[in-house]
């Protein structure tokens, strides 16, 4: 999500990387709230996010760590 116009001048102006979603990349990937972002990452329906919650979800109760 571009949480601020910053980050939204920052994606226009090429200053970030803009990779297709992948959950378990997402999870891999360090995030800091004092920075912009150097990627992130586009999603291409709201079903993508509702998928990738339930299986989150799933591997939570299979007590799974979240970036296996």
């Amino acid at each position: 999500m571009i949480s601020s116009n910053g980050e939204c001048s920052n994606v226009i102006e090429g200053g970030c990387e803009v990779r297709p979603f992948n959950l378990d990349e997402v999870l891999r990937t360090p995030v800091k709230v004092d920075e912009m972002h150097h990627v992130l990452f586009a999603i291409e329906s709201f079903d993508e996010i509702y998928e990738a919650m339930h299986t989150l979800e799933a591997r939570i109760a299979g007590g799974s760590r979240l970036d296996e």
